[in-house]
């Protein structure tokens, strides 16, 4: 049986800063804090046993399903210097389950262009075949300055099918706002960079269903570029999806930033999204994630467990100043994405942006802190 949602939140927040110290000093302040709460005390233990028995956030049956199929090419050689349509691959940039990703170049004379390419491996079965040619033709529906370009598409000697994006020469999100010292006004900026990407793929009847930092470039000019929508789903219709989007009895998403429905594998919508957005947002304004990361995060936010505020967040950090500006408005707003159930979130990301937008004009938002049931129009 799982503990209540709210010993959960309370053992979790007991627990991010126990997992801080060392065992002689952590077990005497642990024992002070739940002097008075043997339940608390025994669920803190818990979750701290589990993350001693983890080797990563990926040793755990749930978060294998965040990968995608096991690679059956791992062994391959990279095609390094091998000419795929009018380019040829340069360097290998990463590999996945069902392809690898290789810098190259045109090669056809016509003019000069770099690009990233991405080539599907040669043994995989037609899942992720249909999967991949799924996703090359998400790609093409989606010109948008604040998503990664499709350029070009086809089928190499081998029989292997490949398609080429624009290379978005940057770091990831969470890295940009960091490397360049953004003030919280201008990382809240970014971040309307994102929810335009992601209400452009939603009003083109898109989910990406793993939105995390990492999928989120920064250039060198500040534009943000959302990548990988290898695990996307095309919606049938108002609030379901195309039912051959996702194999039976398979999830695919990364757990850290995963919605409650998601986590237990139940059906999905552009809620499902937001409540991603939140995870990032968080991360963006206080540098950390909502949950730990580790064995148990999945489990806490499949059991709808609601995260510290990020101004407790901030504050636990000694980042007095920005906790002072994220108490109020900016925690609402963070709550509002991350509520456990979908139909309490946000009921669009226009809406959330919106709210965002009135954050940085100093204007009332229109989510309200007292009242998570409330869907803002």
């Amino acid at each position: 049986m799982n503990p209540p949602t709210d010993l959960l939140a309370r053992a979790l927040r007991l627990l991010r800063q126990r997992l801080d110290m060392d065992d002689a000093h952590g077990d005497a302040w642990l024992a002070r804090e739940t002097a008075d709460d043997p339940a608390l005390r025994a669920e803190v233990e818990r979750l701290l046993a589990a993350e001693r028995a983890a080797s990563g956030p990926l040793d755990t049956p749930l978060a294998r399903h965040a990968l995608f199929e096991p690679s059956p090419a791992d062994d391959e050689e990279p095609r390094l210097e091998q000419q795929i349509g009018p380019f040829v691959l340069r360097r290998l940039l990463g590999r996945g389950g069902m392809g690898s990703v290789y810098l190259a170049e045109r090669a056809d004379g016509g003019f000069e262009q770099t690009v990233a390419l991405k080539l599907l491996h040669t043994h995989v079965d037609p899942s992720a075949q249909r999967r991949f040619a799924r996703e090359r033709q998400i790609l093409v529906r989606l010109q948008h300055p604040n998503i990664a370009r499709f350029l070009d598409g086809g089928i190499d000697a081998r029989g292997q099918p490949w398609y080429a994006m624009e290379r978005v020469d940057g770091k990831t999100l969470v890295q940009h706002a960091q490397s360049v010292g953004a003030t919280l006004d201008e990382r809240i900026e970014l971040m309307l960079q994102v929810c335009d990407a992601v209400q452009f793929a939603h009003a083109n009847l898109i989910l990406h269903r793993d939105l995390k930092p990492a999928n989120i470039l920064v250039d060198a000019g500040g534009s943000v570029k959302l990548l990988d929508f290898g695990i996307a789903k095309l919606l049938s219709g108002e609030g379901s999806t195309d039912p051959d989007a996702t194999l039976a009895g398979q999830q695919a998403f990364t757990p850290d930033y995963a919605a409650p429905e998601q986590v237990r594998g139940e059906s999905v919508s552009t809620a499902t999204d937001l409540y991603s957005l939140g995870v990032v947002l968080y991360e963006l304004l206080t540098g950390s994630r909502p949950f730990p990361r580790s064995a148990f995060g999945p489990l806490l936010v499949a059991d709808a467990a609601l995260p510290e505020p990020p101004s407790r967040r901030a504050l636990s950090q000694g980042h007095r100043a920005d906790a002072a500006r994220l108490r109020g408005d900016l925690d609402t707003i963070v709550a509002t994405c991350l509520q456990p159930e979908p139909a309490r979130r946000y009921r669009s990301v226009t809406a959330l942006r919106s709210d965002l937008q009135r954050y940085l004009a100093g204007q009332p938002i229109e989510a309200r802190p007292d009242a998570f049931g409330y869907r803002t129009a």
